[in-house]
């Protein structure tokens, strides 16, 4: 009987590669290229995009070489937290960087929120971030009516909690919470 070793690493191999290329491969290719320059693992880009394979539609000029690289000068963050915050949410690299999280982060910082906990909340929660304007203006409105203090990182905490939640909800939980509170 033979044993058969698992494999510890996916990695692109799976896809056959020929000699005739089609529009579509030829397309691709240069966006592999891009995210396999970048990764340090070929297992996490194999994950990653296997997971996450909505991105390979968009344009590598266009779309996805700028998003990537706004979401990494604005965040200073690494090649491979970029790619991991696209896991964490596809508007990273789907949707332009500056029209999608600019008016949100702008709001944050009127209220003089520090750049480093906006920043490290952008690259762990990127979805929170991507919020309607309107709806993050009246969150950010009730976290301050609660109490919470913008320097610190539960004011971000509360922010992304109150942004999951519809208003009912947490209306009802906060409810619940005062009464058994008081």
């Amino acid at each position: 009987m033979t044993s058969h070793k698992p494999r510890s690493e996916p990695s692109f191999k799976h896809f056959p590669i020929s000699n005739s290329f089609t529009i579509e491969e030829f397309q691709l290719l240069p966006k592999f290229q891009f995210f396999y320059d970048r990764v340090v693992s070929r297992s996490r880009l194999a994950s990653i995009l296997c997971s996450s394979p909505s991105v390979l539609r968009y344009s590598l000029d266009n779309r996805i070489i700028p998003s990537f690289n706004h979401f990494k000068d604005i965040t200073r963050c690494d090649d491979d937290e970029v790619l991991a915050a696209y896991k964490r949410f596809l508007g990273v690299l789907e949707n332009d960087f500056l029209s999608l999280f600019g008016p949100n982060l702008a709001v944050l910082r009127e209220f003089k929120v520090p750049e480093s906990n906006i920043l490290s909340r952008l690259v762990l929660h990127p979805r929170v971030f991507a919020t309607s304007h309107e709806k993050f203006k009246m969150t950010i409105e009730e976290v301050k009516k609660f109490g919470f203090n913008p320097f610190r990182q539960n004011f971000l905490i509360a922010i992304q909690a109150l942004a999951q939640l519809s208003k009912l909800t947490w209306e009802g939980k906060f409810n619940v919470f005062r009464n058994g509170v008081g």
